[in-house]
């Protein structure tokens, strides 16, 4: 049965959410009710429904801070708004949040039972997906072509029995984060160009809204299969959706670094602040003239106008990879103009995403700390606040917590908080996050309870081969294997 969360601030409302459906038909059963916001938001965490059906405005917390938070600890679950007339504006950015769907005031049986079979069949699609994902022959292949699997001498018979030409041809990869309305298109037009585009194409979920797509092309990147493609993917883009594309590739040792570059560019959402379709592009170039122009700055107010200029030129030819050396290198030349005694501690691309919103988010930061550093410095933290924040660590790490979001709740430079942190913990904030999170898993994976798949959700991954790789790189082994170590008699 699929567990249902109910919420609405009038108790007439939660009585008929209760009674005006039958809700065993659509194989699912209320849980909980909530008729306030923040009670929503303490029992999902209690509950972890499948579904949640909440009016769209509520005391204490609205729906869309509700939707936010569910969507910082489980990507999964489905939200269902209910909405007044007046509040249709609200409930379509709703919609742009992730939300599944709407209903308007008055609610009707039959607004209902539609609503109810739409979710259903949404939720069953993904359950099958999880359920085929760790069984999937064509996923134990990729994992030995990026690295989170050791290769198989046969690995070129394996990539002929999944449909490609070992020796000959171009691929491309495709790493996609999707919304559930491009899922079930983007898995039945690889099927359906498998047969009829000429071109063998691969399509594999790994994680809730993400898929990795291989597709080889015969003897050219040219021509119709080629063009087909690109339409599928921007059929994909179209419905919000983020693609990431790699350069073509002729000899399939190539894959992890085709595997990288895809990756890089599927969070070039996050560098612009928009879905879309991008290609990857060597960032060395760029790199090296922004070290020129950063390095030219004399003091802040040099560095902050430079900074306006390169936002701009960001928003079209920027990846991940410059953003991230971007915002190292203007720290550290502020950092030495205001203070040479001061040491910047860099960042990397997965801490920086964990930190900040978006791209623009990161150029506000940039542009108000050069401006804030020079007239007022911070004052230096408490070692009470450190401790502060490793207790949320430990409480909260299933979810989307960023250091970002801890310099904003205690007041503290985000800048000066990661170096303190640092100094405290002798790690920086994402590798103690990492480090919990790993440990839980391990923990349950002793357990036996959860497969593989369940546990990468539980301990706050939404991609799949990601927490593999960093399961292996912590503790030395495949989860599969240590689950096969500790459950193997001694």
């Amino acid at each position: 049965m699929y567990k249902v969360l109910i919420a609405d601030d009038e108790e007439w409302t939660l009585k008929a959410l209760r009674l005006i459906v039958d809700w065993s038909r659509f194989d699912m059963v209320i849980a909980g009710e909530a008729n306030n916001g923040a009670d929503a938001a303490r029992l999902y965490r209690q509950i972890r429904p499948d579904l949640v059906v909440s009016d769209i405005r509520m005391p204490g917390l609205n729906g869309i801070e509700l939707l936010k938070r569910i969507r910082g600890e489980d990507k999964r679950s489905a939200v269902v708004f209910i909405s007044a007339h007046s509040d249709f504006a609200y409930a379509q950015q709703a919609l742009s949040l992730g939300a599944a769907d709407y209903l308007l005031k008055p609610i009707t049986q039959a607004g209902m039972e539609q609503m109810l079979a739409k979710v259903k069949e949404r939720l069953q699609e993904e359950r099958q997906i999880r359920s085929k994902l760790e069984n999937y022959e064509a996923l134990r292949l990729i994992e030995e072509l990026t690295g989170a699997r050791s290769l198989t001498p046969n690995l070129g018979q394996r990539l002929a029995q999944a449909g490609f030409s070992p020796e000959s041809g171009y691929f491309r990869c495709a790493v996609v984060r999707t919304n559930s309305r491009a899922i079930s298109a983007l898995y039945v037009e690889t099927e359906t160009a498998n047969r009829s585009y000429g071109a063998a194409s691969l399509a594999i979920p790994t994680g809730p809204g993400r898929w990795l797509v291989v597709v080889q092309f015969d003897r050219t990147a040219k021509g119709e299969p080629y063009s087909r493609w690109k339409r599928i993917f921007g059929r994909c883009a179209n419905e919000g959706a983020t693609i990431g594309l790699s350069e073509l590739c002729d000899d399939w040792s190539s894959f992890r670094e085709a595997y990288r570059q895809a990756q890089a560019m599927a969070k070039q959402a996050f560098v612009t602040g928009r879905p879309g379709m991008y290609s990857y592009r060597d960032p060395g170039p760029i790199v090296r003239k922004l070290a020129r122009l950063l390095q030219s700055a004399k003091q802040p107010a040099q560095l902050e106008a430079l900074i306006e200029r390169i936002g701009e030129a960001s928003k079209v030819r920027w990846n991940l990879e410059v953003l991230t050396k971007l915002y190292n290198m203007a720290n550290a030349q502020l950092d030495k103009l205001v203070d040479p005694t001061e040491s910047f501690v860099p960042v990397g691309e997965e801490e920086l995403t964990e930190t900040f919103a978006d791209g623009p988010d990161v150029f506000r930061y940039l542009k108000s700390r050069f401006v804030r550093e020079a007239a007022n410095p911070d004052k230096a933290p408490s070692h009470k606040t450190v401790q502060q924040i490793v207790n949320e660590i430990r409480e909260h790490y299933n979810r989307k917590i960023t250091l970002s979001e801890m310099a904003e709740r205690y007041h503290i430079n985000l800048s000066y908080l990661s170096l303190l942190f640092k100094q405290e913990t002798g790690k920086t904030f994402l590798q103690y996050l990492l480090d919990i999170r790993m440990d839980k898993a391990e923990e349950l994976l002793k357990s036996g309870e959860l497969s593989t798949y369940e546990i990468c959700e539980r301990v706050g991954y939404d991609d799949y081969f990601h927490f593999i790789k960093q399961f292996k790189k912590a503790k030395k082994t495949t989860p599969g294997e240590f689950r096969k170590s500790v459950s193997e008699p001694r």
